[in-house]
């Protein structure tokens, strides 16, 4: 299942993101994936000394539950087709300058 929700996600990445800003967006989300795994761990080690193991993964079964729900209620449900791709206005001065 990640692989197939990583291929839709980085195709509607791909599709709404500017191409002049798709290096910092894909950049950005690698950091952001790689910096919080070791945030979430840090949290449960201290979640789970402080109100017990048992309690800590209740909590982290309902947050995996839960999780796909953001998604659900969002308009990216509705969406069938690739947003099109408008024109790039930052672009269009160097374009008439040539």
């Amino acid at each position: 299942a990640i692989a197939i929700y990583m291929i839709n996600e980085t195709s509607l990445r791909q599709s709404i993101v500017p191409d002049r800003l798709l290096g910092r967006a894909n950049a950005s989300m690698g950091f952001l994936i790689g910096a919080l795994g070791p945030v979430g761990a840090l949290l449960g080690g201290a979640l789970g000394d402080l109100i017990s193991v048992r309690y800590t993964l209740l909590i982290a079964i309902l947050g995996i539950t839960a999780a796909p729900l953001w998604l659900f209620f969002s308009p990216v449900r509705h969406l069938r087709d690739q947003p099109e791709e408008e024109p790039d206005t930052a672009l269009a001065p160097a374009l008439i300058a040539e």
